[in-house]
């Protein structure tokens, strides 16, 4: 794909070009504004404004405030780097950069309509009436005069003439450059008119000759001399032009001679004086060499010239289109051919014309003795002169046979090229049918939306739509994965293949935004979808959590009574008998929570209410929950509610902040829940004044486990032996140590792109570690590299792991994640992600490789491997929908 969609569009922003500095921010500010309304940009580049307007005139480093990330761009996106590369050439005035990025269809716009200063021959070139006819010709042609517009050589003209035409070419250059009349003579008129010029003349001579004695004798007047010219000295330019390419001038002199001498012969005997003869060939001599030296200039340049035209994209369209034939020879005659053809109707040398022979011999045929020898000869020598004046290989073979070598040369190129791209597309997931071989030709079913477009990419020389096919729903299957995985497998899996389930309502709004984001853009729609499956544990789980803040609201209020005081009767009708979580159905557990008489409002006063996840409580007096049980004895422990880094939600009612308990005769002690978690949910009214723990509460059933353990003070003082997972400073890359956190350089030719990365995982902690996973992340694209998980880890005890990465020329940042889902409570967590830049310089591919017919490897037998055991943290799918995960597991 290109830098930016309808780039071209872009260069409206240079209107800024020649503005002040202070301008410039108000300039592009309108602009981005007009490109958005265009539809040619994302809108969200507007908010990149002063990113932008940062990175054109500061180097990267100096744009990474935080008010200018604020955007959500960095100075590496695409987009950005697109935009601020066409800024920056514009303001340099680097012309040939802009034509490059954006093309000829914008820039008589940008100089002559978007009120810029721009004065000088450039101006002159795009705003005068010509600048429509040389982007007729092509982008080449417009490039070509911008380069001898800022060059002013000869021979950067010359090439323009040759690309152009003569008319047009000469046409645009200027006046002052040295050497123009000398070039555009022979080339505009000269060549343009020979052939009739020759053809008139042999007219007029040969076929006005009524005494061919008169003419012999030179008792007749002379012949006009520009017929004379066009019948003795243009017949040579071929073969003159041909001594200066193949040879270098060398025998002019012998030729000039030869044509020269019996010019002075023919006008001295034909009514001329010597003087006026000698001064007419001399002269006729000097043209003649003028054009031939102006024709060989012409010609050094010209095949080039229509290489950069007409054949510069070949070399890629023939690798795709031929990929696994042997068809070198056969193309290099191809482009030896279409560039003679091209060369023969740039300069169209006139041919030798057969009457002059032929009126000799018709003469010599008609008289006897002497003069019918003298003829004769004269026939045979003008036969010998046609022959060498058409000499072999001609000028236009010998020109373009080195453009025959130089397209098979770069077609090989090309073939690597492609060889390297057809492996990255495999990789990605673009595969070849069952049982291909390279001279089956290219076609691929690609399995995923970016393998697809990059597919797409690869084969946009050609129609990519003959090369590259979607499997739509293994596409949307790996999308609807991915989206998956980054919610979470306790809340979100999969029903179908492209239908994501969550029975959180927030992960459904997440997916909803993720899956929006992958499909924005694609070349094809896609069937993915999200949606919200509620599980009874959760609906039943808002339902008791509901009564749960009822009962604290009522403790809070004081109107709740403790059991000691109330009856029997009490106890049978009033509010604790309402807030027995009993399981019964979730209508008649609201219809006893909130009665309709009574706004909800008052049932819920500020001081506890439900959070986000409707199964958490928070209170802003935690004492509160402290008495709960005090006061409603029937109801179960409030554990508090468990470390939650993806969001997940609570499984369970459970209390979410921190608790202050009150000592006696002592301060309170503030207990935190990531501290309290690591005991497990235990039953905290033990720790009340004047209370003792109650034993075995937690068989009765609710939300604490079984037999919880009363946490005591000197429990609670203790801190536990905990695990520490982490890795060496430094790793290997490629055979060198590296500490983590810098910045690594690798240059030379890595096969594949790959590198190898060595590094150790320890435990320095006091206790054994229970399993975690190790994750490698592309920080680049936010993309997960590899996934791995560690099932257990010995205190003191390290693994040493060697990992394969695939890198790109440039700048390439990982990281290496240690318990990535927080699974393992550590004596240090800072510790855990450890990250590493490789700076890349070097290609992909070896350093010298032969041409080859294709690389890919036949695609994987169609014979289904054994399917590998359902792992315990995927969730299962049943008819019904998810089946949740345990908390156990």
């Amino acid at each position: 794909m290109g830098r930016l969609r309808k780039l071209p569009m872009l260069l409206l922003v240079l209107c800024c070009l020649s503005a002040p500095v202070s301008a410039r921010a108000d300039t592009l500010d309108t602009l981005l504004n007009v490109l958005v309304t265009a539809g040619v940009v994302d809108p969200a580049i507007v908010d990149a404004k002063e990113l932008i307007n940062c990175l054109v005139n500061q180097p990267p480093d100096a744009c990474l405030a935080g008010e200018l990330q604020s955007s959500g761009f960095m100075p590496e996106d695409p987009g950005v780097r697109a935009v601020v590369e066409v800024v920056k050439a514009a303001y340099q005035s680097d012309w040939l950069k802009v034509l490059e990025v954006t093309g000829t269809d914008v820039l008589f716009q940008v100089v002559c309509k978007a009120g810029l200063s721009t004065t000088g021959p450039i101006s002159s070139f795009v705003c005068g009436g010509l600048f429509a006819e040389v982007v007729s010709k092509g982008k080449p042609v417009v490039r070509q005069v911008l380069v001898a517009i800022g060059s002013g050589s000869i021979g950067d003209w010359v090439k323009l003439v040759t690309m152009a035409g003569p008319e047009l070419g000469c046409s645009l250059i200027p006046d002052s450059i040295p050497g123009k009349d000398a070039v555009c003579g022979p080339l505009a008129e000269v060549l343009a008119y020979a052939v009739d010029a020759i053809n008139d003349a042999a007219n007029v001579v040969w076929g006005g000759i009524n005494n061919l004695g008169d003419w012999v004798s030179g008792q007749s007047k002379h012949m006009d001399r520009d017929h004379y010219y066009a019948l003795y000295w243009q017949p040579w330019y071929h073969y003159g032009t041909w001594l200066g390419v193949v040879h270098n001038w060398q025998g002019l002199g012998t030729l000039l001679a030869y044509v020269r001498d019996p010019c002075e012969k023919y006008f001295d005997s034909h009514t001329m004086s010597q003087d006026n003869a000698q001064e007419l060939c001399d002269g006729q001599r000097d043209r003649f060499s003028s054009e031939i030296r102006a024709f060989k200039s012409a010609l050094e340049v010209a095949p080039d010239a229509y290489y950069e035209m007409a054949i510069k994209d070949m070399p890629a369209i023939y690798a795709i289109e031929d990929y696994g034939k042997q068809t070198n020879s056969a193309k290099r005659t191809l482009v030896r051919g279409l560039c003679e053809t091209h060369m023969r109707g740039l300069f169209p040398f006139p041919e030798p014309n057969a009457a002059r022979c032929q009126s000799l011999k018709a003469s010599a045929d008609k008289l006897t003795g002497s003069f019918k020898d003298m003829l004769m000869q004269l026939y045979n020598q003008c036969l010998t002169d046609q022959e060498t004046q058409q000499p072999t290989p001609s000028v236009a073979s010998f020109v373009c046979t080195p453009l025959g070598n130089r397209f098979v040369a770069e077609l090989d190129v090309e073939r690597a090229k492609l060889d390297d791209k057809l492996r990255d597309l495999v990789i990605a997931g673009c595969l070849p049918p069952t049982g291909w071989s390279p001279e089956d030709g290219l076609n691929f079913k690609c399995l995923n939306y970016p393998a697809y477009d990059q597919c797409r990419d690869v084969f946009s020389q050609v129609n990519p739509d003959n090369y590259c096919s979607l499997d739509q729903v293994k596409a949307d299957n790996k999308l609807a994965r991915a989206i998956r995985n980054e919610l979470g497998l306790k809340r979100c899996g999969l029903s179908g293949d492209t239908t994501v389930v969550c029975t959180r309502p927030w992960k459904k709004e997440r997916c909803e935004v993720l899956r929006k984001a992958a499909i924005q853009g694609l070349s094809q729609p896609s069937a993915l979808r999200c949606e919200l499956m509620f599980d009874s544990s959760y609906l039943s789980g808002w339902d008791k959590a509901r009564v749960v803040v009822n009962a604290l609201n009522t403790i809070s209020r004081g109107d709740a009574v403790l059991p000691e005081e109330s009856n029997t009767e009490a106890g049978k009708t009033g509010i604790s008998g309402k807030l027995q979580m009993n399981k019964k159905p979730i209508e008649m557990l609201k219809a006893e929570i909130a009665p309709t008489t009574v706004p909800i409002q008052q049932l819920m006063p500020a001081n506890c209410a439900i959070i986000w996840d409707n199964l958490g409580i928070h209170c802003t007096d935690s004492s509160v929950v402290l008495k709960l049980r005090t006061y409603y004895p029937e109801m179960e422990a409030l554990p508090l509610c468990q470390q939650d880094p993806n969001h997940d939600g609570s499984s369970v009612v459970c209390y979410s902040g921190t608790l202050q308990i009150p000592m006696p005769r002592s301060k309170a002690i503030v207990i935190d829940p990531d501290d309290l978690n690591k005991f497990g949910k235990r039953d905290i009214s033990g720790l009340l004044p004047g209370k003792k723990p109650e034993k075995e509460r937690g068989s009765m059933g609710g939300f604490a486990p079984a037999r919880q353990e009363a946490l005591t003070k000197s429990r609670m003082g203790s801190k536990p032996a905990l695990p520490d997972i982490t890795s060496r400073e430094t790793l290997s890359i490629g055979g060198s140590a590296v500490q983590w956190g810098s910045v690594h350089t690798v240059s030379g030719n890595l096969p594949g792109c790959q590198i190898q990365l060595v590094y150790h995982v320890g435990n320095k902690g006091e206790v054994d570690s229970p399993a975690f996973a190790l994750q490698w992340i592309d920080l680049s694209s936010n993309q997960q590299v590899k996934l791995q998980r560690i099932y257990g880890l010995k205190k003191d005890v390290e693994y040493l792991r060697s990992e394969m990465i695939s890198i790109h020329p440039g700048e390439n940042r990982f990281m290496l994640k240690l318990d990535s889902s927080s699974e393992v409570g550590e004596l240090n967590e800072a510790n855990n992600n450890l990250p590493v830049t490789i700076r890349y310089t070097g290609s992909c591919g070896v350093s010298s490789r032969k041409p080859r017919v294709g690389v890919l490897a036949p695609p994987p037998s169609s014979e289904k491997p054994a399917r590998a055991p359902v792992s315990k943290f995927t969730p299962t799918l049943k008819n019904e929908g998810i089946k949740p995960i345990k908390s156990t597991e």
